[in-house]
């Protein structure tokens, strides 16, 4: 038995021995067990992309004032001309703040479902505590009540009727698709 392996060049045997530490955010492997207490100890990360986003929205809406105006003198035009953005920053801006947007929304539906699937699973193990057989529901039913829950919140809000008519537009437009452009 080899008690000691070689080196490979460009190498030093302390790099071998180090730690690869991980972050459990951003590691694949973590995703599982690790995501509920990852997210509550990155919890802070959040309000970070929340403020930036913020800024940037900011940002945008004082270059968009500053290039309305037009400035009295030498100094005015020159602070203006400072806080205008060039197109193609205020394009990187905007794309940008879509994207982060995005990614808060898809954060946000996340939460929904894991909070959902927690609410769903206290039930259970309330119903089993009473004595009555374990009852696993199918993803197709998990579904169905994320859409009710949806519903709710949309009529409670009033934008069911907005919500309704652009579910219909869709459907039409898809349907629309299919029918072949003779007869269009």
């Amino acid at each position: 038995m080899v008690k000691r392996f070689r080196v490979a060049s460009g190498l030093t045997a302390e790099d071998q021995t180090k730690k690869n530490l991980r972050d459990p955010r951003f590691d694949a492997l973590a995703a599982g067990e690790a995501e509920p207490h990852a997210h509550s100890k990155y919890a802070f990360l959040e309000k970070m992309h929340r403020q930036e986003v913020e800024d940037i929205k900011e940002r945008l809406a004082q270059s968009k004032a500053a290039s309305k105006k037009r400035g009295r003198n030498g100094k005015q035009r020159q602070r203006l001309s400072e806080a205008r953005l060039s197109e193609e920053e205020e394009q990187q801006l905007k794309d940008k703040l879509s994207r982060m947007q995005n990614q808060l929304k898809t954060r946000e539906k996340f939460e929904q479902q894991r909070k959902a699937k927690a609410t769903v699973r206290k039930q259970e193990v309330a119903a089993i505590e009473q004595g009555k057989r374990p009852y696993f529901a199918k993803p197709s039913v998990l579904k169905e009540q994320a859409l009710l829950s949806k519903y709710e919140e949309l009529r409670s809000s009033g934008q069911l009727e907005k919500f309704m008519a652009k579910k219909r537009q869709r459907g039409a437009a898809k349907v629309h698709k299919l029918i072949p452009r003779e007869r269009r």
